[in-house]
């Protein structure tokens, strides 16, 4: 299939696939893997530990002929009761991509011998390629995939819901699934499909937003699929009672900026994703100053990332807002509270580029978006337009007049209404 791939013709779903494996940004591996030489001999010698390794990586539920690819096992009951809730039937299998099934013991000599034919190669490529971090994971991706598949084939698995549509062989596994007669839905996260998932081959994909659908229309060329499916957020039914029962109201004059914790992941030397998220939260937060600085009647609580509030990191993490707000008084939120619980702490939310926007949106509480330096997004005419700003006096404007209005108001003036639950199935009968 990789060979098949790699010797595809223009404008086919295996160029696509082609793109992906090449050209598209990872978070598997480092920043610092792009200058790395030796990094495909480091994926070889990481592979074969995993191929003679034995971990627990699949959860089988019943007998369901359904399987879910997920990130951890950790995450595996969030990621199935989500997925279940849509779809209205169980699930079979859950399978954590980042602690792959373990080749079958009694053929684990032969399939690395196979497997050591195809990643030599692009090892010794890895020493001058520009591309060598991408050609690094297809080491990986090959073993992978090959016990990824044999797994579902074990299984007799009918269908596949991938939960990382934004994994550069993700187009990979859905073309060896098609192969295979495997139905393939994806599901995106409720961001902007540009930053990840622009391309995606599926037999279904799954929405989130009014704006993903808008999307569609332009990358109509790259996301090929045969259904759309409409869902809620991925931890919409975990939250979503907490708003449903209860009216919105929140403090007033008091705002709410939620992190995306930019600064820490280049501390800790995440690969980029070339969005220049790090750069708007930065100007974010300055512009917040000057707001505070002018309207200090105002509160402001700052919901950090879960990555800040490690305890290792949190002394920094205080540093860090500290010198970014001096001179200003805010909050953080309570520690060990969800992010997605703190809607109702504050009447008007602020955030450069991160899924709490749409989630907040969806339980139809005032959010505006800094799109600082973030040039594809949002995209002209579109819902979310209104609601962007990149520089102080938009953002001034737009939390004066928001603050004038009831959360009900707000998405009327702003014409929100289908970003809210009410609008979702499955969710229409809630109150609000």
């Amino acid at each position: 299939m990789i060979r098949k791939i790699l010797r595809s013709q223009p404008g086919s779903d295996h160029a696509l696939a082609r793109e992906c494996l090449l050209h598209r940004m990872s978070y598997q591996l480092p920043a610092s893997a792009s200058r790395d030489r030796w990094i495909g001999f480091r994926e070889i010698a990481r592979t074969t530990r995993r191929i003679f390794g034995s971990h627990k990586a699949v959860i089988r539920y019943g007998d369901h002929p359904s399987a879910i690819l997920g990130g951890f096992m950790h995450t595996h009951e969030l990621i199935t009761g989500y997925i279940e809730r849509e779809v209205g039937h169980p699930i079979g299998v859950y399978i954590a991509k980042a602690e792959w099934p373990e080749a079958e013991p009694a053929g684990r000599t032969a399939f690395w011998l196979r497997w050591m034919l195809f990643a030599w190669p692009l090892a010794l490529r890895c020493t001058w390629s520009q591309r060598r971090s991408n050609l690094a994971l297809l080491i990986r991706e090959c073993a992978d995939i090959a016990m990824f598949m044999h797994r579902l084939h074990r299984e007799k698995i009918r269908e596949l819901f991938d939960f990382l549509p934004y994994e550069i062989d993700s187009n990979l596994i859905a073309l060896c699934c098609r192969a295979s007669g495997i139905r393939v839905t994806k599901i995106p996260s409720s961001g902007p499909l540009a930053t990840h998932n622009k391309v995606m081959i599926a037999d279904a994909v799954v929405f989130t937003t009014p704006y993903q659908r808008e999307e569609y229309e332009q990358f109509r060329d790259t996301i090929r699929t045969t259904q759309i499916l409409k869902w809620g957020p991925e931890k919409a039914y975990t939250y979503i009672g907490h708003y449903q029962e209860r009216k919105r109201e929140t403090p007033a004059r008091s705002l709410a900026f939620y992190s995306h914790g930019s600064w820490i992941r280049q501390a800790m030397d995440h690969a980029s994703d070339g969005l220049g998220i790090a750069g708007a939260e930065r100007r974010l937060l300055a512009d917040l100053r000057t707001f505070m600085l002018r309207y200090p009647h105002c509160a402001l609580l700052i919901c950090v990332h879960p990555r800040e509030r490690v305890a290792a990191c949190w002394q920094e993490t205080l540093s860090y807002y500290a010198g970014q707000l001096e001179g200003v008084p805010y909050a953080f939120s309570p520690e060990g509270l969800p992010t997605a619980l703190t809607f109702d702490k504050a009447d008007i939310a602020l955030a450069a580029f991160s899924t709490i926007n749409y989630e907040r949106l969806f339980c139809g509480f005032k959010t505006l978006i800094g799109n600082y330096d973030i040039p594809e997004f949002p995209m002209k005419g579109s819902s979310l337009e209104p609601i962007c700003f990149d520089n102080y006096q938009k953002m001034e404007r737009l939390i004066l007049q928001a603050q004038t209005m009831s959360h009900e108001e707000f998405f009327t003036a702003f014409r929100l209404e289908g970003y809210r639950f009410e609008q979702f199935p499955g969710y229409a009968g809630a109150h609000s």
